[in-house]
Formats: structure tokens, sequence, C-alpha cells
């Protein structure tokens, strides 16, 4: 049972979210980074869950972050899992670059393939295993407990 508890609402801080989408090598990055730092202010906290082999280092002498790197495959719930660990101890994280988390080795349209021959080309009924996971995926973003800047390849 849900217990009813009405209260007097009050203005809340939102957390940002911010996401930057472009083609490969039109600054998703950098400009993340700048954000991040703007969120975060001078001693905030930042970082960056690189899925791109840490190409992300390439601005580590001009900004101040941690990096955690996320290798294939990218399954919906690896990346779910690891914002859930990060995001708790970071002002900011930024998610470079949530494509591969549907397109990427292991990710959501590799998944939706591989149910799809197990089920006799059924590609139908094989997004029923994919959707679940990617919803709980978007769910992670909107609740992060940190601003998040998410990076798609356009």
């Amino acid at each position: 049972m849900t217990t009813i508890n009405p209260r007097p609402a009050t203005r809340m801080q939102r957390k940002g979210r911010i996401l930057l989408w472009g083609k490969s090598g039109s600054g998703k990055t950098l400009t993340g980074l700048k954000l991040a730092r703007g969120l975060a202010g001078p001693v905030g906290t930042i970082c960056v869950i690189d899925t791109d082999y840490e190409a992300s280092t390439l601005y580590a002498d001009a900004h101040r972050f941690d990096i955690q790197p996320l290798d294939p495959p990218f399954e919906p719930d690896r990346f779910t899992e690891v914002l859930r660990q990060l995001s708790p101890h970071y002002d900011v994280v930024v998610l470079d670059t949530g494509t591969h988390e549907w397109t990427g080795e292991g990710g959501c349209l590799e998944i939706r393939d591989r149910e799809a021959l197990r089920l006799k080309d059924n590609s139908w009924a094989a997004w029923a295993k994919v959707t679940p996971a990617h919803q709980r995926f978007l769910e992670t973003l909107m609740r992060c407990p940190a601003h998040l800047i998410v990076t798609l390849r356009a």
C-alpha cells in the first residue's frame, strides 16, 4: 500500500539534462566538458563515461575530470549499472557517447538482431527483449542524481 502524505510544495533545485548531438569531430566532447565545468563550478567533480577508446583524454590537460572507460559490449544494462554506481559521487557526469547503447557492439540493435534469429526471424517479437532494457537506461538517465550531459553521434 502506498502511503499518502501530501505536503506544501516548495521550489527544488533540478539537475541539468543536456544532450549534445553532432557528427564525429564536431566538438561534442569538448563542449560537454566546458558545460560540465560551468555546472560543477571551479572545484566541482566531473566524471566522463568514455565509450570511445578514451578519446576524451585528448582534453585532460585543459580540463580536470575523472574518466570511466566503458568497452564493448555496450548493453543497456551495463550503461545503467555504471551510471547508478558513479553518479552519486560526482557533481556532473558526461556520457560520451550514448550512441553505442543503441548502435554499438552489443547495443540495442545487436540484441534485437540476435533475438530475432533466436525467434526464427520474428523481429517484432525480438523488441520485447530490447525495449525493457532500453527503458531502464532512459529512466536511469532521468533519475541521475548528478547533472548529466550525454553526447550522441549524428
